[in-house]
């Protein structure tokens, strides 16, 4: 993917500001925006108990400044962005927004739909001598930003002597996310039991249910799945306590210690984080 500087943003693809003829002007929604959803219950008293927080979903707003140019100069570069917030036939899920804040390379998830849109004033091609300019509202249904470049920790360890790392997360947010986190193992002879925990959270825990035999890869993804050759398996999930879904080990702001191990055999493995925000 390109590099980008402060100045840049990049939707599925498509570049906008700096060097471009698409110069974005204004952002609403990309640091810390999101929707907060909970559940609230009254008190017999006066006042509510607030149950546990969730972030929701996330709007994000591009006010965008098209270069002054001809009528078809500028309903081609229109065109250009309407594609990439419009929904397609032959491609299915997200796309990606990326952009440069304070000299991190930052990612969000959106979703064209009713909620993704273009709108450019009436009698714009009147304007054409100025600077015409345009709205782009990118729903994002994960209101979480990742950092664009994943770090990987190699891991290795065996029965009685799991393998702890050190996992930093440079954002702003508790991650609970599955895609904030993901593994790579490799089981070696006799391994069995395989877990991946929090040391300072020991109640936030990964520990894959089903044997596996020397050689096998076992693949966590962001969709959850364990996968060994392409076959699922069984694995018990614990998240942070109180977090009303099921959630993944919560990379906290800062360094986390994270344990690595298995009940028996050996193991080899990676580790992959995004920082959060």
């Amino acid at each position: 993917m390109a590099e980008l500087n402060e100045l840049q943003w990049e939707v599925d693809g498509l570049m906008l500001g700096d060097g471009t003829d698409l110069i974005v002007t204004g952002t609403d929604g990309l640091e810390g925006d999101a929707t907060i959803a909970g559940d609230v219950t009254d008190r017999a008293a006066d006042g509510v108990v607030a149950g546990p927080q969730r972030l929701r979903d996330r709007l994000v707003t591009l006010t965008i400044g098209l270069r002054p140019g001809t009528v078809a100069d500028i309903e081609a570069a229109l065109d250009d962005l309407r594609a990439k917030l419009a929904p397609q036939a032959d491609r299915t899920g997200t796309r990606l927004l990326r952009w440069r804040h304070r000299g991190v390379t930052k990612r969000l998830h959106y979703l064209p739909s009713a909620g993704s849109s273009l709108s450019v004033p009436g009698g714009w091609q009147e304007l054409v001598a100025d600077h015409v300019t345009a709205t782009a509202r990118l729903w994002c249904p994960d209101p979480v930003a990742y950092a664009d470049t994943p770090t990987a920790t190699a891991v290795s360890g065996s029965s009685g002597s799991p393998d702890v790392v050190s996992l930093v997360n440079d954002g702003t947010l508790t991650a609970i996310s599955a895609g904030a986190f993901t593994w790579t193992l490799t089981a070696g002879s006799g391994c069995s039991g395989l877990f991946v925990e929090l040391v300072d959270h020991p109640g936030e825990r990964w520990h894959l249910v089903e044997a596996v035999t020397s050689g096998d890869v076992v693949a966590v993804d962001e969709r959850r799945v364990t996968t060994n050759d392409g076959v699922r398996r069984n694995a018990t999930v614990k998240g942070p306590a109180g977090c009303p879904v099921a959630t993944w080990p919560a990379l906290r702001p800062g360094a986390n210690d994270v344990r690595v191990g298995c009940t028996a055999g050996s193991f080899t493995g990676t580790l992959t984080h995004r920082s959060t925000w």
